[in-house]
């Protein structure tokens, strides 16, 4: 039988399970682009753990959050834009921006999947 020291925390306990939700998920969605390329069968997604990220590439998040959602791109069909959604702390925030804002690690996590 498996036994832990007395106060030690189990795998199967919420504490660790909060610890991790307190370091914030980041959703990236794919937006536009290509003249509607894919249109409504296509969905482009990917996610990441905020810690995972580079000290420069969270900064750069950050400061896109504290900003706000920028106007899409227009006059042109073959621009992405972008709306990342992070939750943290059991809340969530979502903001759009264009292509030319988001770091690439965000950009290189989202994959193309038929609906």
């Amino acid at each position: 039988m498996l036994s832990m020291p007395a106060g030690s925390p189990s795998v199967f306990s919420r504490a660790g399970q909060a610890k991790a939700d307190d370091l914030g998920k980041l959703t990236i969605e794919r937006l536009g682009g290509f003249a509607g390329f894919g249109g409504s069968h296509l969905k482009s997604e990917g996610q990441l753990v905020f810690s995972d990220l580079p000290p420069d590439d969270q900064a750069k998040v950050e400061k896109l959050f504290e900003s706000g959602s920028k106007p899409p791109v227009k006059n042109t069909n073959d621009v992405f834009n972008y709306r990342i959604t992070r939750e943290k702390d059991g809340r969530s925030q979502t903001i759009e921006v264009p292509e030319s804002l988001v770091p690439a690690a965000l950009i290189s996590s989202v994959k193309d999947t038929l609906k």
